[in-house]
């Protein structure tokens, strides 16, 4: 009886599960899906066409078709339950969204066309551009807040900026963003 019970809830676990596209930042931040497709739905689908940085993504909804532009959405939510914004054709994975974004994207090495490398980006905001996550552009973006550019400067390479702290279970740097804004 147990057993039937926990592949019940399972089952409903899976078919809970969502692709779907956020129009905006805003139904970003509530969860809020656009031609939310059920995971394991026939009824549906949603290509991204992201190899050669198409403009467009297409939805096939209940037996209708949608053409709609990169420019004009938020971003995107898969079945793995990763979040992706899209900015100048292109999707960047939402790897954190506290105080402001820190996006990630597995991109060629240049020169060696079979490596790829994880390369770490930002922006202050969903409708800010999205950088990469540079000392520099890091300093210049938040110009403002002088404790999180003092930290920032604190860093010798750029590369430690993406350091993940295990115990605080965040992004070095939004620590120090966060300590940034206390009194």
């Amino acid at each position: 009886m147990l057993a039937i019970i926990l592949h019940s809830a399972c089952l409903m676990a899976q078919s809970t599960r969502s692709i779907g596209i956020y129009k905006t930042e805003n139904d970003f931040i509530n969860n809020k899906l656009s031609y939310a497709i059920d995971c394991g739905s026939k009824n549906g689908s949603i290509r991204l066409h992201n190899f050669f940085g198409s403009s467009k993504v297409d939805v096939e909804l209940n037996n209708q078709e949608y053409s709609l532009q990169k420019s004009e959405l938020f971003g995107y939510h898969d079945c793995d339950g990763s979040n992706y914004r899209f900015y100048g054709n292109q999707m960047y994975k939402i790897a954190d969204s506290n105080g402001f974004y820190v996006y990630t994207r597995l991109e060629y090495e240049p020169g060696k066309s079979s490596y790829k490398v994880m390369k770490y980006y930002f922006s202050k905001d969903g409708n800010s551009p999205v950088e990469s996550l540079t000392i520099q552009h890091l300093a210049k973006a938040f110009s403002a807040n002088i404790k999180f550019c003092y930290a920032v400067k604190g860093f010798t390479s750029d590369s430690q900026l993406a350091e993940f702290d295990i115990f605080l279970q965040t992004y070095k740097i939004k620590y120090l963003y966060a300590q940034s804004l206390k009194g």
